[in-house]
């Protein structure tokens, strides 16, 4: 299996700022796939399911965990979004949209 590898080169502030804070190397980088798996997955570069991977959880925990953050969990294009509205104002005798 093919992997990449991506470092971030963090200054001496930032570094010292976080270990004060008591951030300590294995959850930094916990921290940093969760925040790349979230908005990979917002931006619509990965699945649901390679968001998790990446963050290293299963799917529940992701969403879990997102939903702890008010990060939004379900991401739908905006013509997309206007097809489910549309439906729902059918489904309850609305036309129109309004």
């Amino acid at each position: 299996m093919l992997s990449e590898q991506i470092s971030v080169e963090l200054g001496t502030r930032i570094t010292e700022q976080l270990r004060s804070k008591g951030i300590e190397q294995r959850e930094l980088d916990a921290l940093a796939r969760l925040a790349l798996a979230c908005e990979f997955y917002r931006r619509g570069y990965l699945s649901f399911g390679l968001a998790a991977e990446l963050a290293g959880m299963e799917r529940a925990e992701l969403m879990a965990e997102m939903a702890r953050q008010k990060a939004p969990v379900l991401v739908l294009p905006e013509s997309e979004l206007q097809r489910e509205f549309d439906l729902l104002d059918s489904m309850m005798g609305k036309k129109g949209g309004s």
